[in-house]
């Protein structure tokens, strides 16, 4: 019997995958993974999901390296007038990688959890897709993980609505079945990024300049952390909408004006996340952020990176974020953005 360990969080997602895999002959162990001031309840719910399915749950505390790989990255990259994506940087460095190198002290064949996504396993190949339903894909998260994790991993929702997990975990028994869905950033409770910066953030930058499109000074800021590319809200009155059109960290100045769009991109780096062979000019869409809608665009090899040419220009084009490509419902691959075109 094949052993799978799953990442058990409390909520109903994680509860449904280990139900199923087990339903499908697995011998399921949970993993319980502590990354940043989780509260009890999430804790004792992970316990009545592992103690109700029949299956022991371990404990893997992460939270010095969640700190280290994705609260401390994430202060930074704001500070620097990025605006990075953690749950990117938490799939590669600490929530999967953590799930490996538990199945592996312990002999255990794969692990699961519970996003949305799909494990294409053909000819020999492992592939990484998009959900069946587009509502719920989580493949943007998923692109950076690396070959020895994908090769392992198993994703048994991704065939699935939410509405039907909820209604799996019903049948289960499951005692969470209709616990809310968590923050889509797990540190960040009320979604307050500036707050969040100011509480944790050893250095923060100064007051500075916010200057108009045409360089001309309009006004002053409290700090570049509190703002990101195409933000429209909190910029003031100007008689006409103004967006967020640059950050700049060196000069400590924040430039606004009318939306921005941008025919291109370059990533500083380059995942490939499926072994497709990388071919200049090849042709995929692309999001620029999870919640984007895919562009058609074309890719050029640029150092490590890539240049990423759309066939369309597109909006707010952000520093920090992932930019991920698909061919279909394969995820080719991704980079972090560096700079528009």
């Amino acid at each position: 019997m094949k052993k799978v360990l799953v990442g058990i969080s409390g909520g109903v997602d994680s509860a449904v995958c280990a139900a199923l895999l087990k339903r499908e002959g697995y011998e399921v162990i949970g993993a319980n993974l502590k990354m940043w001031n989780e509260s009890e309840t999430a804790d004792k719910d992970a316990e009545k999901v592992a103690d109700m399915l029949g299956i022991g749950c371990i404990k893997v505390d992460c939270s010095e390296r969640f700190k280290k790989y994705v609260v401390d990255y994430f202060i930074d990259e704001y500070l620097k007038g990025r605006t990075p994506n953690p749950c990117v940087r938490c799939n590669r460095f600490l929530k999967l990688r953590a799930l490996c190198d538990a199945a592996d002290e312990r002999g255990i064949d794969f692990v699961a959890t519970g996003h949305y996504a799909r494990v294409v396993r053909e000819n020999g190949s492992v592939m990484l897709q998009k959900a069946l339903h587009a509502q719920k894909d989580q493949s943007y998260f998923l692109y950076d993980i690396g070959e020895d994790i994908l090769n392992k991993l198993i994703l048994p929702l991704g065939a699935y609505e939410k509405k039907d997990i909820r209604l799996l975990a019903e049948q289960f028994g499951i005692p969470v079945a209709q616990k809310p869905d968590s923050q889509e950033i797990c540190f960040l409770p009320d979604g307050d990024i500036s707050s969040f910066i100011k509480r944790h953030a050893e250095n923060l930058p100064p007051r500075g300049d916010i200057l108009f499109q045409d360089g001309i000074k309009c006004g002053r800021h409290d700090g570049i952390y509190n703002y990101t590319i195409g933000q429209r809200k909190g910029l003031g009155a100007f008689g006409r909408p103004v967006f967020v059109r640059d950050i700049d960290a060196e000069n400590n100045t924040v430039t606004i004006g009318d939306d921005l769009f941008s025919g291109g991109l370059y990533t500083e780096n380059f995942t490939n996340t499926s072994g497709i062979q990388f071919e200049d000019n090849m042709k995929v869409t692309v999001k620029i952020r999870s919640r984007a809608r895919e562009a058609e665009a074309t890719l050029k090899r640029c150092g490590k990176g890539v240049y990423v040419k759309f066939s369309e220009p597109q909006r707010a084009v952000t520093p920090g974020q992932s930019a991920v490509f698909y061919i279909g419902d394969t995820v080719f691959g991704g980079g972090i953005i560096r700079k528009r075109d």
